[in-house]
């Protein structure tokens, strides 16, 4: 899904929580945690475009396995509710993704793409899924 996609859906996602909450911060941290999650997707065009390929991808932050330091972080800093709008906009971002590309949910574990070699081919399900790797090709440009 496209940057500006995630920008819209963190920005709807983040007006209501600071609305439930009353706090601006809630705001804040989806947009954070619901957009920069996307920093992955400049190392993997980087990656492509040094080596020139594309049959591995690895996007190590988009992966549920954050979830369980993120809440261990949360509990030693006693963040509960900052973590509780945090996993909210990651669980977003990430099911926006799954959505829009047709992909399984196992594919945003870093364990399961770990133990398939990240190899796209065999994490790939759908025709959509094919496609969604024309933006190594593209560019950040292309990503608006």
């Amino acid at each position: 899904m496209m940057p500006s996609r995630h920008a819209a859906i963190s920005l709807g996602l983040g007006l209501v929580l600071w609305w439930i909450t009353s706090s601006f911060l809630s705001l804040v941290l989806t947009m954070i945690a619901g957009f920069l999650i996307d920093v992955d997707h400049f190392v993997e065009y980087f990656r492509f475009r040094l080596w020139k390929k594309s049959d591995k991808l690895f996007i190590v932050l988009h992966s549920f396995e954050w979830l369980l330091p993120g809440w261990i972080l949360a509990f030693m800093f006693h963040a509960q509710s900052q973590a509780l709008v945090i996993t909210l906009a990651f669980l977003t971002h990430l099911l926006a993704d799954a959505y829009a590309y047709g992909a399984r949910l196992q594919v945003y574990s870093l364990t399961y793409r770990a133990l398939r070699g990240f190899d796209f081919k065999v994490l790939a399900k759908s025709d959509k899924s094919e496609q969604s790797m024309d933006w190594l090709q593209k560019g950040p440009r292309s990503w608006w």
